[in-house]
């Protein structure tokens, strides 16, 4: 069964491909901004890649009191979220790898 057909078995109208982009990015102890605002994603997901502990927040107004907690290999998914995502690490630099479709 091809996987049009097991959408329309499920009762799902298949939606077109979006277009994949993806890369990284350092973070330190000042706010920076990951991934910037796409109007046209459907989700964006950040996985820290590094040993350092980094957070990560969809508001520019990130803190290590406010962000999600990424430790390595962690990684954090916002689905239908069009904003920028911003990250900060509490001590060093941590490297991020993000994926947005």
């Amino acid at each position: 069964m091809s996987e049009g057909d097991q959408a329309k078995w499920r009762g799902v109208r298949p939606t077109p491909a979006s277009t994949l982009t993806s890369g990284q990015h350092a973070a330190g102890v000042a706010a920076a901004q990951i991934v910037a605002a796409n109007a046209a994603r459907d989700y964006v997901l950040v996985k820290n890649i590094s040993a350092n502990d980094v957070y990560v927040r969809p508001a520019a107004a990130i803190t290590v009191a406010n962000g999600e907690l990424l430790h390595e290999g962690d990684y954090a998914l916002y689905e239908g979220y069009l904003g920028a995502v911003f990250g900060i690490t509490p001590a060093g630099a941590a490297t991020l790898y993000y994926e947005e479709g």
